[in-house]
């Protein structure tokens, strides 16, 4: 049974409650020992992962299964190992995968890019360059036919920026500022990026889809740059190294430190919003790996550990609810995949609650019977105290209802039952003898 935070408002009429879950990870069955280092999903069943090799993973179920995928048998190709995504759909038929010429272990012989408009079925490559060093960092398409590529030359140190208005048919150099987030075909952002590269950074815009960047933040603090995400035309985030955490919610006009939740000594290695409020920030701290999840835009977060041995490579969240993980590999660990659900209570007013659920006697010493006429099954009992810490939990058996609760203090408490799918609810007064 999944931990539950209750969040309480008192109000006039009495007390509300509203309850929610707090979701859980779950490691899935990886069918390959390679790191997928980039990922999306195109409905809360179906999702891709861009590998290290010439391969992708794909899904249908949620990530239950995951399928090989080649688009090229004959490309001999590798995925790099760099901030954004070697990965673009726009739905479930069409997108587009970047990958390099050569193997992860030699020097790169340029990049190919690989378009499919059936789904996966089958895949057209376009050769983007065979220039010794070239190599495939980021791929972003917003529509049918408006793309950007970004290429960098590990030999000499040179970004090249280019563009397609036909769906990656054709592609003309542009100008950059960096990695970047395409909001329209018009308005991007991006930020300075490289290994490790020194302070100052900084955050650019661009409001002629990439033909033009303004520099709008320049950021003088350690603590490299590693992603960034826009959730509209005013909210975006950027992550980085020493817990860095920016936001802006004017368009980047201005943008807001975020003061870590606790060691500024981790690597924020990328972010992930949903909405305006929800977002996780995925992050290591030596040998630790877990997410950081905000429900009220970054003014509080929580810690999630993930059940991984490596860093995270990749991470993709479809709603508050559903999400997934990639991760490296190392000498103790092999390549991971593991999936977010919560399936918590949704919100739900206690103090006005009418349920079938039945709590008697009550008030009560901690020892009470209920009733739910409607169960004939096994069902989870919890109780948890007015500032959401779950004080007791026991699972009884079809036919059981006597809850022996021994409190350390008196008062109000509330009482979740589950059953299957369905929650059950009810507030009882404890009055210790």
């Amino acid at each position: 049974m999944k931990k539950l935070v209750l969040f309480l408002t008192m109000t006039i009429l009495g007390l509300s409650c509203t309850i929610y879950g707090q979701g859980t990870w779950t490691l899935q069955t990886n069918p390959t020992t390679a790191p997928g280092q980039s990922m999306q999903f195109v409905s809360v069943t179906e999702g891709w992962i861009n590998l290290d090799t010439n391969q992708l993973l794909h899904t249908t179920n949620g990530g239950t299964v995951w399928n090989i995928v080649t688009p090229n048998t004959t490309d001999v190709t590798w995925g790099a190992d760099a901030p954004g995504s070697r990965l673009s759909f726009i739905n479930a038929s069409t997108g587009w995968v970047l990958k390099n010429f050569g193997d992860i272990d030699s020097p790169s012989l340029g990049a190919v890019l690989y378009k499919t408009t059936n789904g996966g079925t089958t895949w057209t490559r376009t050769v983007l360059s065979t220039t010794l060093g070239d190599v495939g960092i980021q791929v972003q398409f917003i529509d049918a036919n408006t793309g950007w590529i970004l290429l960098y030359n590990m030999n000499t140190g040179t970004p090249i920026f280019l563009k397609t208005t036909n769906g990656g048919a054709t592609w003309v150099p542009t100008n950059g500022g960096g990695i970047f987030y395409y909001l329209n075909a018009t308005t991007g952002y991006a930020f300075s990026a490289g290994p490790s590269l020194p302070p100052p950074y900084t955050i650019s815009k661009t409001t002629d889809g990439g033909a033009s960047w303004t520099t709008i933040y320049t950021d003088t603090l350690p603590g490299a740059l590693t992603a960034i995400q826009f959730i509209d035309a005013n909210q975006g985030w950027v992550v980085g190294d020493n817990g860095k955490i920016l936001k802006t919610i004017n368009g980047g006009t201005t943008w807001t430190p975020i003061t870590p939740p606790s060691s500024t000594n981790y690597t924020d290695l990328l972010v992930n919003f949903v909405d305006i409020n929800t977002g996780w920030i995925a992050a290591r701290d030596n040998n630790q790996f877990f997410m950081l999840h905000t429900t009220n835009g970054g003014n509080t977060w929580t810690q999630q550990m993930l059940p991984f041995g490596a860093k995270v490579y990749s991470a993709y969240f479809w709603d508050a609810n559903n999400g997934w993980a990639a991760s490296d590999w190392n000498s103790t660990s092999p390549a991971q995949i593991a999936r977010y659900t919560n399936t918590g209570l949704g919100v739900i007013e206690v103090g006005d609650s009418k349920n079938d659920l039945v709590l008697y006697p009550n008030p009560n010493n901690g020892t009470f019977r209920f009733n739910l006429e409607s169960v004939k099954e096994s069902l989870q009992v919890e109780i948890y105290d007015t500032a959401g810490n779950r004080v007791f939990e026991n699972k009884m058996e079809k036919g059981e209802n006597l809850v022996e609760f021994k409190p350390q203090n008196s008062g109000l408490y509330f009482v979740a039952i589950k059953v299957g799918e369905k929650i059950y609810y009810k507030k009882i007064i404890v009055k210790k003898e």
